[in-house]
């Protein structure tokens, strides 16, 4: 199937739109919990996910070819983990896995990106 640059760019603005609706209602999701509410780190991560699909769509239509999608910065080792492990864990609770994580007392950092 062929499709014409101004088919491909037509999809992806089509597609940013529920993007947008969805990160709209994390917002508003937000909003309605406390601060201390564990629900804010998942809402965080969807939002930075909808962010990463929306670089994607963006990069199809208009590529980068010179600019790095690294970004450098001062990554905290042990949140990187629990939010790996946290996923990890709820896709194994299914299936009855625990997984047990020890993280460093020392907060390491460590110059990379969360992001792709």
């Amino acid at each position: 199937m062929n499709v014409s640059f101004g088919e491909l760019r037509r999809a992806v603005h089509e597609a940013n739109n529920p993007s947008t609706t969805m990160k709209n209602h994390t917002k508003i999701l937000s909003l309605k919990l406390s601060e201390q509410d564990p629900a804010q780190h998942d809402l965080g991560i969807i939002d930075d996910e909808i962010d990463r699909v929306g670089a994607i769509f963006k990069n199809l239509v208009e590529p980068e070819t010179k600019k790095s999608h690294f970004r450098p910065e001062l990554v905290d080792v042990n949140v990187l983990i629990f939010d790996l492990t946290r996923l990890r864990d709820q896709a194994f609770r299914t299936h009855q896995v625990r997984l047990r994580t020890r993280l460093s007392r020392l907060s390491p950092t460590a110059i990379g990106s969360r992001k792709y």
